[in-house]
This record gives C-alpha cells, structure tokens and sequence, in this order.
C-alpha cells in the first residue's frame, strides 16, 4: 500500500472508530443539546459560540436528530483533520512509521472524544490545523493559493470559536519575530487576512449590534470559576 492511501485508510477508521465505542444506551450530551437547539433559531451569532456550528445542526435536526447524525459532523471533521496531518507528514518526508505515529492521537485519549462531542471544539481543531497547512504549504512551494488556505481557515475557524484569535496573534507574532520576508513581504498573505476577515465580519456585526454577548458569557463562566485556584481547575 502507497503511503498517500494509507492516509485515507487511517482517516476512514478514524471517523468509524467512535461508533462502535459508545454504548447505545448514552443520549446526546446536554451542550449538544444547546447547540442542536441553535439551529432553530438561526442567526449570525450566539451568546455561547459563533454561528457556524448552527449550521451542523440544522443539518443534524434536517437529517432526523438521531444519534448517528448528531456524531457525524464531529466524526468527519476529526477524519478530515488527520488527512490534513497526514499530508503534511507526506510533504515533510514521512512515511508509514510517521503517518501512524500521527494518527495515534486520533484514537487515543483527549482527541477520541473531542472528535465524538457535537461542540465547537471539532471544528476548532480542523481550522487550526487547516491554518497551519496552508502556511505551511506556501512555505514549501511558494504558491499563494495556500495563503489562501489559511486566511479561509482563520476566518470560518473564527466562526466556530473565538480561540482562533489566540491561535492566529500567536501564528503572526511569529512571522513578526522571525521576520519571515517571504510571507510578510507577499500581498497575497495581506489579501488572504483579509478574505479571512470578511468571512468573519458578519458575526462581528452581530456581537456589536447585540453588545458583545460573548464577553457577558465569559464573565459568568469566570464568576463560576472563582471558587477554585488554578491549580484545582
């Protein structure tokens, strides 16, 4: 078998792998709950999260509700995210050793789970690692195209969860700090923000329209996490 094929045979056991791990017996969480009940009331934004997992679960409520549709989204995503690590390992040299050594994470511990919940997370995980790709990509071939990867990937990334935004500071004061000329220097990459910023711009309306709900949700988390010292949490 060809390196590049086992990818997409890891991937595929990746996606079916949780189906057969979690008992029939346990419903849906109750944040999925939440976020199934979005989607019938479909909007730019929400006080927990951005919008676009909604539309997961407008798909998921269109599809019947049931089990299988609510863990598909998360499934597929955790799927697609591997074959996004798998390729990088390919274009980084990798073979069949490093391929496998990459999908270990997948299907052990904290990311089996995280890739089973029907919450932002899964779609946090995909954008980070699609934003990571496309840079990664523009730096091996030189083809703007995967700037522009990346700037989608930050911009739907920032409408599944505002952790992105640490994600993309953290990326850019990298390029600042090594002062990378061959991406801070090409329009493309400016262009590429900024097409990921557009993406992004109808949610910032809605949480200035709405009085940025987001930062009154964080509050109240806080005021529940204020019994306990860090490293109790």
């Amino acid at each position: 078998m060809k390196p590049a094929h086992l990818v997409y045979l890891l991937a595929l056991i990746k996606l079916i792998l949780p189906f057969f791990l979690q008992s029939p017996e346990w419903g849906p969480h109750r944040d999925e709950l939440l976020y199934l009940a979005e989607a019938r009331h479909m909007a730019w934004g929400y006080m927990e999260a951005p919008p676009l997992l909604s539309v997961f679960a407008w798909l998921t409520n269109w599809l019947g509700g049931a089990m299988w549709a609510i863990k598909l989204w998360p499934s597929l995503a955790g799927a697609l995210t591997y074959v996004l690590v798998g390729r990088l390992v390919l274009h980084l040299g990798g073979r069949w050793f490093a391929l496998v050594l990459a999908w270990m994470p997948f299907v052990t511990g904290a990311w089996l789970r995280m890739h089973f919940l029907f919450q932002p997370n899964f779609l946090d995980i995909f954008f980070w690692t699609a934003t990571a790709y496309g840079l990664i990509r523009y730096q091996q071939t030189g083809k703007a195209m995967h700037l522009y990867v990346a700037g989608v990937g930050l911009g739907l990334g920032m409408l599944a969860k505002y952790t992105m935004a640490f994600y993309a500071v953290g990326l850019f004061a990298g390029l600042i700090i090594a002062w990378d000329r061959k991406v801070l220097a090409n329009r493309h990459f400016y262009y590429a923000m900024g097409l990921g910023f557009l993406l992004f711009l109808p949610n910032l309306i809605w949480e200035a329209l709405h009085g940025f709900p987001v930062v009154y949700h964080m509050k109240t988390l806080e005021s529940g996490l204020r019994w306990l010292s860090p490293w109790t949490f």
